[in-house]
């Protein structure tokens, strides 16, 4: 069940009917204002559901899926980004697909695609290159696919015989090959 605090510039029933997702999500102390076109959250705790295009002012972000919109700022603690402006604030992890970065601390979390302007980069995966399989980096990790190795244990998988999934000597594994030698790249300049 969700809780309003406050609604600025009508009602409950005026929020829900003007922003229908509204009634399937799970939120606490939610202080909006519906006022103009977009949905303004200007408080309160986001627990669950999918935000549909409006403007976060500021608040706790614990778990859902963001359509679209921008944030402006407050903590994202989980889930799903799917596109939007993030102005700044603070994630502590989830996933992000796809949007634009323009500031705040990244914590933790994974980071498929979009624009990243500038912040600070504390930890998390980043999706550097596609091929068949995401690679992505975790720290001292890459990561292809659900295969986790060290740069040493992918080197020597690479100057090997073995078969993980995708056949040698095609273009498939070429593109994998190159991906991981971008990724190694990447992990030796933070070394």
């Amino acid at each position: 069940m969700s809780e309003y605090k406050q609604v600025i510039g009508g009602s409950i029933e005026d929020a829900e009917k003007k922003f229908p997702w509204l009634k399937e999500a799970v939120f606490s102390s939610a202080v909006i204002d519906i006022a103009g076109k977009y949905l303004i959250w200007e408080g309160g705790t986001w627990k669950s559901g999918l935000w549909e295009y409006g403007i976060w002012e500021d608040g706790r972000w614990k778990g859902g899926t963001w359509e679209g919109g921008i944030w402006k700022s407050g903590t994202w603690e989980d889930g799903l980004w799917k596109n939007g402006i993030w102005e700044r604030g603070t994630w502590g992890n989830g996933i992000w697909k796809d949007g634009i970065w323009e500031y705040g601390t990244w914590e933790c979390g994974t980071w498929e695609n979009g624009i990243w302007e500038r912040g600070t980069w504390e930890g998390g995966k980043a999706c550097l290159i596609r091929c068949k399989w995401k690679v992505s980096i975790d720290k001292d990790k890459i990561i292809i696919g659900c295969e986790s190795m060290t740069v040493k244990e992918w080197d020597e998988f690479f100057a090997s015989d073995k078969v993980i999934e995708t056949q040698r000597d095609t273009e498939a594994f070429n593109l994998i090959h190159r991906a991981y030698k971008i990724a190694r790249y990447s992990v030796e300049l933070d070394m």
